[in-house]
């Protein structure tokens, strides 16, 4: 079994690189998955580990496990005051042309009730492929960057939704021709989303920690051919 990546680890904590299409952990809505990233990781480590948050089966990136019930304690308050900033990045349908703070409710996991939820979404790069999807000749995409301000249930998938620019390869929210599109063309099996990076005061010391997760290797092909593989921002995850 391939071993988990392992980003930032001390005597409390560690951040690792989850892969997509894997759950943090089991759920009552996947009571039979045998396989999940809390097994793994501590099978690895040798030692038990306890996720203080938890990334979308479907999302890749930074994704933080305890050691001992004080630290997870320190995170959750720590998550619900608001002091962990989380960045993703995105592939998204069309073009995004300006930064937008989306302040609109979204659904919970239930698909009952809606809650307030926050996310500013910044461009970063568009594209156009010779590429026809529907009605067009060519196909176009933007690369964003999504940083969530409250924590919903596929927040930043509904809210980039809501933009009219759904998340390339979101089964859910997003537009089932371009997604099969990717899937053809790239081999795209995941969505396009990813926790890149992640910052926190550390729990024990007097220090700031951010740390980053590289993309899984399928974007590797997408960021290239939209001609995105080399610019700035992106280098820390490549």
């Amino acid at each position: 079994m391939e071993q988990v990546q392992i980003c930032h680890m001390d005597d409390h904590f560690v951040v690792v690189n989850k892969p997509p299409g894997m759950l943090v952990h089991k759920t009552n809505m996947d009571i039979n998955v045998k396989i999940t990233l809390m097994q793994i990781l501590g099978n690895q480590l040798g030692r038990k580990v306890y996720p203080v948050h938890r990334l979308d089966k479907g999302t890749s990136g930074t994704n933080i496990f305890s050691f001992d019930a004080q630290t997870s304690d320190y995170f959750r308050l720590a998550f619900i005051e608001k002091r962990v900033e989380k960045i993703y990045y995105a592939i998204c349908r069309g073009w995004l042309d300006e930064e937008v703070l989306v302040d609109h409710p979204v659904y919970t996991s239930t698909l009952k009730n809606k809650a307030e939820a926050v996310t500013r979404i910044t461009p970063l790069a568009q594209a156009e492929i010779d590429v026809s999807v529907g009605p067009y000749e060519k196909s176009r995409y933007t690369l964003v960057k999504a940083e969530p301000q409250t924590g919903r249930w596929h927040q930043i998938r509904q809210h980039c939704s809501h933009l009219r620019h759904p998340i390339i390869k979101d089964g859910r929210h997003g537009d089932y021709r371009h997604n099969r599109m990717f899937l053809e063309r790239y081999g795209v099996e995941s969505v396009l989303l990813h926790a890149g990076q992640i910052s926190f005061e550390h729990p024990d010391e007097l220090i700031s920690v951010c740390t980053t997760a590289k993309f899984p290797k399928f974007w590797i092909p997408v960021l290239s051919d939209m001609g995105w593989f080399y610019l700035p921002e992106l280098q820390s995850f490549l």
